[in-house]
């Protein structure tokens, strides 16, 4: 089985860190030579998001000089993003639709996104694009040799076929396309209710009571996490995961709560009263996308 990958940010004074892709039409591609899987993909071509495959025109071109021989065995794999759109894109999924010899299917998703800056031109603007692979090494230009692009290679290789689709694209605006068979657009709706919730909760408080405040917002997703993983919760960063992985916009909201509350504790502990004015900055600065279905008023 593939591990999923998702690309995430650190917290800086609260924060989530995710990114952005798009795509085409279904098009067959030839693979290496051997006994590869017949590689397809398909993007929102409707929406103008295309996903480019490797013997697509352009594709090499989102490659800067200086990648690594062996990377290319993970080229019949890959795809390139491109923005047709008039907007930017600020969140977006990838699923691997990877059929096996029995004709069972495994599905890694790529998600990715980046709301600890909206501004505009930090994540994918019109007209740019964006490599899109399970592999972040060759992601990031593979330069330097990951040991996991061996067994990616090897993973790849045991399937009849390979489908790579764009799942799901939210834009700047807050709309969002994508069939999103991986639930993907509640979750990234989660992510951006909560921080703007806890932080406005926190700036809102009266100093004296903040960490009390943090601690009550925290613990249902304390609870939940706690019982998700069957355990108990180490850093406040096991909220991000498990919040990726939950199941409803529900389950994700409560562990985002929790991660945001988390963090706004341990960023007081340790650095007190700028930490809040800091928030403050942030919430009159930035503005939220209503993350919702483009088509929701027709």
């Amino acid at each position: 089985m593939f591990r999923i990958v998702e690309r995430t940010g650190g917290f800086r004074i609260a924060f989530r860190a995710l990114t952005m892709f798009a795509v085409l039409g279904t098009i067959g591609i030839s693979t290496m030579s051997g006994n590869q899987p017949l590689v397809t993909v398909t993007g929102l071509e409707s929406e103008k998001l295309l996903l480019l495959s490797a013997s697509s025109p352009g594709f090499e071109l989102a490659f800067q000089p200086g990648r690594l021989e062996g990377y290319d065995r993970l080229l019949p794999f890959t795809v390139v993003i491109k923005n047709e759109s008039d907007q930017e894109i600020i969140a977006y999924s990838v699923v691997w639709n990877c059929r096996n010899l029995d004709g069972s299917v495994d599905k890694p998703v790529r998600s990715v996104f980046d709301f600890s800056d909206l501004r505009p031109g930090t994540h994918l603007p019109p007209r740019s694009t964006q490599i899109v692979s399970i592999s972040t090494s060759l992601e990031a230009g593979g330069r330097a040799w990951d040991p996991y692009a061996d067994k990616l290679i090897a993973l790849y290789a045991k399937y009849q076929d390979i489908h790579i689709a764009l799942d799901a694209a939210v834009f700047a605006d807050g709309s969002s396309v994508g069939p999103d068979t991986s639930h993907w657009i509640p979750r990234w709706r989660a992510w951006i209710d909560a921080e703007k919730e806890v932080f406005t909760e926190a700036t809102q408080s009266v100093p004296s009571e903040t960490i009390s405040i943090m601690h009550r917002i925290a613990e249902p997703g304390s609870v939940l996490a706690r019982r998700l993983s069957s355990g108990e919760l180490g850093h406040f960063t096991a909220f991000a995961v498990l919040a990726d992985r939950s199941g409803s916009y529900a389950e994700c909201l409560e562990l985002a709560r929790g991660y945001f509350a988390s963090a706004i504790i341990e960023e007081i502990e340790h650095g007190g009263l700028p930490t809040i004015e800091n928030l403050r900055s942030i919430l009159r600065s930035k503005v939220y996308p209503d993350v919702h279905s483009k088509y929701r008023e027709r």
